[in-house]
């Protein structure tokens, strides 16, 4: 996934179903958090392998 600040805009984020060491994690419900000035969002995400 990506870190960082980005200026105002439209992106897509793709996640490739890997971890931080490159290894293919496994199925499952995984969570993640975006993060527009002070607003915070979490939501869910399921891998199906």
């Amino acid at each position: 996934m990506e870190n960082g600040v980005k200026q105002a805009g439209n992106y897509k984020v793709k996640w490739d179903g890997t971890n931080e060491h490159g290894q293919a994690v496994a199925s499952g419900i995984y969570f993640y958090h975006l993060q527009v000035e002070k607003q915070t969002k979490m939501r869910k995400m399921i891998l199906l392998r």
